[in-house]
């Protein structure tokens, strides 16, 4: 009986200090201070501010190799797209490096 009350107790705490950590996690994402060029990525679109800035777009492997890289003048609004079907399926960072500030998410797919 006390094995099933034991087990019964690491399930509970279990599920519990997941669902406070996950709250924990989107709390320290909302307070994270935005970089020096701003970025943001609202709809699937990523957006860059101030506009005249050059970066540098890479997308890094998770091991830690570059498979892509573009250098991009970004002077007015426009649409970029970077290719992505020749890379196999796993998980990826864009590190997105400017003159003023860098900015970096991941992606699986």
């Amino acid at each position: 009986m006390k094995r099933y009350l034991v087990l019964i107790f690491i399930v509970l705490f279990g599920a519990f200090f997941s669902v406070a950590y996950a709250e924990k996690l989107n709390k320290d994402e909302s307070e994270k201070c935005a970089p020096f060029f701003k970025v943001y990525v609202e709809d699937g679109i990523l957006y860059l501010n101030p506009l005249r800035t050059s970066v540098s777009v890479q997308i890094i492997n998770e091991w830690g190799a570059i498979v892509y890289e573009e250098f991009i003048s970004v002077d007015q609004p426009q649409l970029y797209m970077i290719p992505v079907d020749h890379l196999p399926c796993g998980s990826y960072t864009v590190l997105i490096v400017g003159e003023q500030g860098n900015y970096q998410f991941d992606f699986y797919f």
